[in-house]
């Protein structure tokens, strides 16, 4: 079953909010993208933020993250 709009918005808003690690965020993404690789999703937006979650976890230096809060609440104001 693909994951819809609010479960992208729960994943982003526990980053934002440090309730669950980038990696398992990451993970999560990853996970369900390979397990929906043959489905037709139905909501492209969905899709194309949960691809963009699993490099929720890339570092672009030891202490910097590719993408940060700023980007998350940017992705939560395009989701709404």
């Amino acid at each position: 079953m693909e994951p819809t709009r609010d479960e992208v918005r729960t994943a982003l808003m526990d980053l934002i909010e440090g309730r669950r690690p980038r990696e398992e965020i990451a993970s999560w993404a990853a996970c369900t993208m390979l397990a929906l690789e043959d489905v037709q999703f139905s909501d492209e937006m969905a899709w194309d933020f949960l691809m963009a979650m699993t490099g929720v976890d890339i570092r672009t230096a030891p202490e910097t993250y590719l993408y940060d809060d700023d980007d998350f609440r940017s992705w939560l104001a395009e989701l709404a």
